[in-house]
């Protein structure tokens, strides 16, 4: 459960809420037989916190990297955290930067999305001060490593979406990845026109 969304005096939605958006315009598309999706990749760094105030990384894995350490056992523990709370998580793995963690979340509506990412975000903070680490997700922490985004993968489909990964029962009608977007998944188009394949009764 997210925050309230803001409300008129009287007690009416504010349209420039962007939570009340998150749930009007899904709303808006299921009415005309759409279903909008979203799937995020959620990428942070651990460092480890030493006596002189530094924050030095706790491993130098590379990307997909194993082996024992304390991002490894990190990286279960927040699995485990979350599948405990019913939030299960599509994949978790090391990244290509020295500390740096991926963590890939199940499709869901955008305003559950929205919700969850705020968990997530916490529980990764509190597991990771349990391992004597520091969770940082800013865009770019460490000038000479790869940043750390937050890729949002996309889609409208017409018919039911199935509730994981972003495999959908129904037809794909347009999708996004990363600054793509497609056709039936396949043609690339320029972001705006998405909006060609919904009918002219869906705005």
């Amino acid at each position: 459960m997210g925050p309230p969304p803001v409300r008129r005096r009287d007690g009416q939605p504010f349209a420039g809420d962007p939570r009340s958006v998150l749930e009007r315009k899904p709303a808006e598309a299921r009415a005309v037989g759409f279903d909008y999706r979203v799937a995020i990749e959620l990428e942070y760094y651990l460092f480890q916190p030493d006596n002189a105030g530094l924050l030095p990384p706790p491993d130098t894995a590379g990307y997909f990297g194993t082996g024992p350490g304390l991002g490894t056992g990190t990286r279960d523990d927040v699995v485990a955290s979350l599948a405990e709370m019913g939030i299960q998580v599509g994949g978790a793995h090391h990244e290509t930067g020295p500390g740096q963690e991926e963590l890939d979340l199940l499709t869901a509506d955008p305003l559950r999305m929205a919700d969850t990412v705020l968990t997530v975000r916490e529980v990764i903070r509190a597991v990771a001060q349990r391992h004597g680490l520091r969770a940082n997700f800013m865009p770019k922490p460490l000038a000479d490593a790869p940043g750390a985004p937050q890729p949002v993968r996309a889609a409208t489909v017409a018919g039911a979406a199935a509730a994981a990964g972003l495999a959908f029962d129904g037809h794909v009608v347009a999708a996004l990845n990363g600054d793509q977007v497609t056709s039936d998944g396949e043609t690339p188009l320029a972001a705006g026109d998405t909006v060609s394949f919904l009918p002219a009764d869906a705005g």
